[in-house]
């Protein structure tokens, strides 16, 4: 929710200040992307993209180095990195009500 919210709040101000100009219409056309956009589509895309440029595992909460180890530091930060695929895909997925 906080996702949304850090992404949505300065759009719409700038859309409300700048209104009809340049950036709201590609503010509004990149909104209207996001609304068309399956939620689906947007994992297997951000999944690939983690994976291929970021060297990012995909799969699991956790990196193979973490699986059975105890809790530290490291596995939160482990844990961390592993949350943000979901985190955009549920921010990107808000509806509003």
């Amino acid at each position: 929710m906080l996702f949304t919210w850090a992404i949505a709040f300065p759009i719409g101000i700038f859309s409300a200040v700048k209104q009809y100009s340049i950036g709201d219409y590609i503010a509004t056309f990149l909104g209207f992307i996001g609304l068309a956009t399956p939620d689906f589509l947007l994992a297997l895309i951000l999944m690939w993209v983690f994976f291929a440029y970021f060297n990012q595992s995909v799969g699991g909460l956790f990196s193979p180095d973490f699986q059975e180890a105890p809790w530290s530091p490291a596995k939160v930060w482990d844990l961390g990195k592993h949350m943000i695929v979901p985190m955009v895909i549920l921010g990107w997925a808000a509806r509003p009500a």
